[in-house]
């Protein structure tokens, strides 16, 4: 869909990302983490953080990990379940975690198609939601099941959806800006397959 980047990469905007250049233009794909949850939904503020690999037990190891590639913050003040309630049809908070760099170093490929990239991701994408008090923890990292620990009770974060999405981006000679396309999303990348148990994925 995209082509064939060469072998040369290139720095864009401050980061490394992997390129296609033909006679006329140089073509980039930007892959990012599109995440979607009710802000109010945990009482108070958090964070979804984004990882390529394994994601360390301890909790409060998640950011300085390794395989941490993106933080995506939520704050937002402490409300009652009825406040919640009021006000959920405005909750809704959108945020974005850029991908290239983090599959480039952890992926150990040379070019971002999706023939590379997604079956990367379907194996080693994965999320967790932490409370600013890092004390209760998300411990499960699936699509819109997400176990939240708080304050000793069993909850769900019924409202996280993490979609991730590709945008071809290009920089034509003579052009001041670079040109940005129309994203694609691949839902199923962070889609529980039927059937399947999330607390044992």
């Amino acid at each position: 869909m995209f082509g064939s980047c060469t072998s040369s990469e290139t720095t864009y905007c401050g980061i490394t990302r992997c390129s296609e250049t033909t006679a006329n233009n140089m073509r980039i794909l930007e892959w990012t983490a599109r995440i979607r949850c009710d802000e109010h939904e945990l009482g108070g503020s958090f964070s979804v953080l984004i990882f390529l690999g394994e994601v360390p037990d301890d909790p409060k190891q998640w950011a300085t990990s390794a395989s941490c590639v993106g933080i995506h913050d939520v704050y937002t003040s402490r409300t009652s379940a009825r406040d919640h309630s009021a006000s959920q049809a405005d909750a809704e908070v959108e945020g974005f975690v850029p991908l290239n760099e983090g599959l480039l170093e952890h992926s150990g490929a040379n070019e971002l198609t999706p023939d590379v990239v997604l079956p990367f991701l379907k194996n080693h994408l994965c999320w967790r939601v932490q409370d600013v008090s890092s004390v209760y923890h998300c411990d499960v990292s699936f699509l819109k099941l997400c176990s939240v620990k708080m304050k000793g009770t069993a909850a769900q974060m019924l409202s996280l959806e993490i979609v991730v999405l590709a945008t071809p981006i290009s920089q034509v000679p003579g052009e001041t800006f670079p040109v940005v396309g129309e994203p694609h999303f691949y839902h199923d990348v962070t889609r529980v397959p039927s059937g399947e148990d999330p607390a044992m994925l």
